[in-house]
C-alpha cells in the first residue's frame, strides 16, 4: 500500500479507500511506520490479539486499539467516514460548515461538528501563529469593496492579491548611497 498518495478527485479517493479494512490498513501503516509501540507508555514490545483489533503492552499491561491516543480515539465513527471528512476539509477552499460536512459524509450534524473540531485541532501548529515564509494563492478578507468614482461595490468578499513589488538591490543601494552622500544641514 502506497503512503501519501495524491488524488485528483473524490472519485479517485473513494476508489482507493473503498472499504473499512483498506482505511484501517492505511492508518496502521502511518501510525506504526517505525514498528508497533504502546499507545499508553510507548514501549516497543506489544502483543496483537487474534481478533486483530486490540493490542496489549508487555510493560504496562494495558490494552489499546489502533484509535487509542489519536483524533479517532473514543469514537465509533468508521475510518472511511473519517477519511472522507479529512479529504473534504483539506480540499475545500473556504472551509466547510459542520452541517455541510455531515451531509457529505452521511452522519448527523452533531457528529459532523465533532469530526470537524477534531480535524481542525489536529491541523493546528501547536497553537502558534504561522511562521517562516508563508505563501497563499488566494486570500479571502471579509467586507465589501469600497466604492470609487464610476465603479459600484461588489457584493461578496474581497480577494486580496499581492501587488507590491519588492525593491531591487539597485534601488536600495541608490537610496542608501544618496542618504550617505547628501550634505548634512
Amino acid at each position: 500500500m502506497q503512503l501519501f498518495t495524491e488524488f485528483e478527485s473524490l472519485i479517485d479517493f473513494l476508489a482507493y479507500f473503498k472499504d473499512e479494512d483498506t482505511c484501517k490498513a492505511y492508518f496502521e501503516q502511518i501510525r506504526f511506520k517505525d514498528g508497533l509501540f504502546c499507545a499508553h507508555c510507548g514501549h516497543k514490545k506489544v502483543h496483537r490479539f487474534t481478533d486483530g483489533k486490540r493490542f496489549r503492552c508487555y510493560s504496562c499491561k494495558k490494552d489499546f486499539t489502533l484509535r487509542t491516543g489519536t483524533i479517532f480515539g473514543e469514537s465509533k465513527i468508521p475510518f472511511q467516514k473519517w477519511f472522507i471528512a479529512i479529504y473534504i476539509l483539506t480540499t475545500a477552499k473556504k472551509g466547510i460548515s459542520s452541517v455541510e460536512l455531515a451531509k457529505k459524509v452521511g452522519v448527523t450534524q452533531k457528529t459532523g461538528w465533532f469530526m470537524d473540531h477534531r480535524l481542525r485541532e489536529a491541523m493546528t501548529q501547536g497553537g502558534e501563529k504561522l511562521n517562516g515564509d508563508i505563501e497563499a494563492d488566494e486570500t479571502y478578507i471579509g467586507g465589501k469593496e469600497k466604492t470609487s468614482i464610476g465603479i459600484s461595490a461588489r457584493k461578496g468578499r474581497t480577494v486580496a492579491t499581492p501587488r507590491r513589488k519588492r525593491p531591487s538591490l539597485d534601488s536600495l543601494n541608490a537610496k542608501a548611497t544618496s542618504k550617505c552622500m547628501s550634505p548634512r544641514p
